[in-house]
């Protein structure tokens, strides 16, 4: 299977297990944008960029939902003589958090990730590679906005990949409407 599918199969088997249950009735559901910063340690050289960021995701009152995420970098970043780029990520993720009928909800993901990387320049990139994937995490707030009907503002901090050489790491700022 290839790492890309592996989001798509775990966002479409969570999907499935909550419209067979019992509770699928109840399930809340959600769509949102944020600008995120990116940072991207890679060996002892910090590259940052920003990036939107889009988010959808169900949720039940228990709390427990799925959630999937895309960034979209906007800019790169240049250290010496190496320049990077975060082109996209793609995160599907497990979210379990209080109940959403609290105006201020708390959560926490795990999952899976899948982050592409450009780097360019006359500096050696023979130790890296342009995709990382593997497990995921992160958590944040929303904050329910009283004079933005069914809208809540969003701060979020997210592990898309980490290891010896190469992190990804973001923290985003946004807008989520509930259904």
């Amino acid at each position: 299977m290839q790492p890309r599918l592996i989001p798509a199969a775990l966002l479409t088997l969570a999907t499935l297990a909550a419209v067979a249950s019992p509770t699928a009735r109840a399930v809340d559901y959600y769509a949102g944008g944020d600008l995120a910063w990116v940072a991207v340690p890679v060996a002892s050289t910090d590259f940052d960029s920003f990036a939107v960021k889009f988010r959808a995701g169900a949720s039940l009152p228990s709390g427990w939902g799925v959630e999937i995420q895309t960034l979209f970098g906007l800019g790169d970043d240049s250290v010496g003589n190496l320049t990077l780029q975060t082109d996209n990520v793609t995160a599907a993720f497990i979210r379990y958090g209080t109940k959403p009928e609290y105006d201020t909800q708390f959560f926490a993901l795990a999952g899976y990730a899948t982050s592409s990387l450009s780097f360019s320049g006359s500096a050696d990139t023979s130790g890296l590679d342009d995709s990382y994937s593997g497990f995921a995490f992160g958590f944040g707030l929303t904050e329910k906005l009283k004079w933005l009907p069914n809208t809540r503002a969003i701060l979020e901090l997210n592990s898309y990949f980490a290891d010896d050489d190469v992190d990804v790491w973001a923290v985003s700022f946004g807008l989520q409407y509930d259904f």
